[in-house]
C-alpha cells in the first residue's frame, strides 16, 4: 500500500514542493502522491489538470482528491501499480469477510432449537409475520400522506 521514498521529505506542508512541478503532468499520467487522510505515498492517475493543481484517482482504491502539481512524484511503474491494485482488492475482501464473519456467528446463536414446542414456535412465527405486516402497513400509510 505504501511506497516509501528514501531521502525525501514529506511533501505535506513543504512550500518549496508546491512552487515548481518536477515535470509537465498531463491527464492520464501515473504518479505517486501523498494521500491526505493517512499521509502515505500511493500510486495515482491524473484525471484532470487545472493551473498548478490536479485531480488524482488512487490506483486500486478509487479515492479521488486534489493535489498541487509540485507535490507529485513520478510513478514507481506498472509493477507497483499492479501490486497496489492487488493490495486494495485484498483489503476489500478482508473487510467484507470481517463484516460477514460476525453475522454468521450471531445467526447460529439466534436460531430456534430443534426441540422447541411446535405451538410456541407457530405462535412466535405468526407474531413476526403480523409485526412485519403492520410495519409495512404503517410505512405505506405514511408514504401515502406525503
Amino acid at each position: 500500500m505504501v511506497v516509501r521514498v528514501k531521502g525525501q521529505r514529506k511533501a505535506m506542508g513543504c512550500a518549496a514542493a508546491e512552487e515548481k512541478p518536477s515535470k509537465k503532468w498531463r491527464i492520464g499520467d501515473f504518479c505517486r502522491a501523498v494521500y491526505s487522510v493517512d499521509g502515505q505515498w500511493y500510486e495515482a492517475e491524473i484525471i484532470s489538470v487545472g493551473g498548478a493543481r490536479c485531480r488524482l484517482r488512487y490506483v486500486g482504491y478509487g479515492n479521488e482528491e486534489d493535489q498541487p502539481l509540485g507535490r507529485l512524484q513520478p510513478s514507481a511503474g506498472k509493477k507497483e501499480r499492479r501490486r497496489q491494485e492487488r493490495e486494495a482488492e485484498d483489503e476489500r475482501e478482508a473487510q467484507e469477510e470481517g463484516e460477514g464473519g460476525g453475522q454468521e456467528d450471531s445467526e447460529e446463536e439466534d436460531q430456534v432449537p430443534g426441540d422447541a414446542d411446535p405451538v410456541q414456535l407457530a405462535n412466535m412465527l405468526m407474531s413476526w409475520y403480523i409485526s412485519g405486516y403492520h410495519t409495512g402497513y404503517y410505512q405505506a400509510s405514511r408514504e401515502a400522506r406525503k
